[in-house]
Formats: structure tokens, sequence, C-alpha cells
């Protein structure tokens, strides 16, 4: 079998910045925002195309980037850090995938791996006291 893929534009491989109150980022993926207070009514969705961050670990701005050998995460459940090359073949993701997952960062740490899995360090716990809640648009 032969698979032919078009090589990655220089608009594929540069990083998205998203400064501290921007609500939405249309290109390269459709992502939206939104800051919510911690309260008991609060319901944590159970979606992989959201994810929610406790506000207050965000080190701004944020930035949306492609996968890089060597990237590594602490999958949500587990207290030790992952390879995303590990991850990736765990889940079976083709080279094709590896390529086009994008990959939510705070400061040096990737905390979404978008619509897969989040890091656990940036979890919403009961200290948390705002929610930043990331939605994927695109799979919808």
């Amino acid at each position: 079998t032969l698979i032919l893929v078009a090589q990655r534009t220089s608009e594929e491989s540069q990083v998205f910045w998203i400064e501290k109150g921007q609500i939405q980022l249309d290109c390269p993926i459709a992502l939206s925002f939104e800051m919510k207070q911690m309260n008991d009514d609060f319901v944590i969705p159970k979606t992989p195309q959201t994810a929610c961050f406790d506000a207050d670990k965000l080190k701004y701005p944020l930035h949306l980037r492609h996968w890089k050998k060597g990237d590594s995460f602490v999958p949500f459940g587990m207290k030790g850090q992952k390879k995303l090359s590990d991850f990736f073949s765990d889940h079976k993701f083709s080279l094709i995938d590896k390529q086009n997952v994008w990959l939510l960062c705070s400061g040096y740490d990737v905390i979404w791996i978008v619509g897969w899995r989040m890091d656990d360090r940036y979890r919403v716990t009961e200290a948390t006291k705002s929610v930043m809640i990331c939605k994927n648009h695109q799979e919808e």
C-alpha cells in the first residue's frame, strides 16, 4: 500500500499563541476558551473534545503546536511522565496521525493532546478556584 500525504506547510509547523482572556482560536483548528469560577454546581464534561484545567496553574501565553521528538506529559490518573511517542504507539497512531495531532502547551508542559488526553498536573481538584474550559470544535 502506498499512502501519499501533502507535505506540512510552514503554517502547520508554526506555533499559535493563546493570550490570557482570549475566547477562541480559529486557525489552525477551532478552539474555544471559557473561564468559570469553581462551585458546587460545576460538572466536568466527559467528552474527549473538552478539557478543563485549573486556571491558576496555567502559564500564559498558552500555545498550540505539533508534536516534537522528546515531548512528554503526565497522563490523567498517572503520576509519572510518559513520552508522547509511547502514547501514540499505545493508541496505534499512524505516522500521519502523529504529524496531524495538535498539542496545547503551558510553558514547556504539554497540557492537552487535543481530543485525546490531558495532563494530570493541570486537572481540576477540590482546591481549584477557577477553571479554564477548552473545547475543540473540529470534531463537531
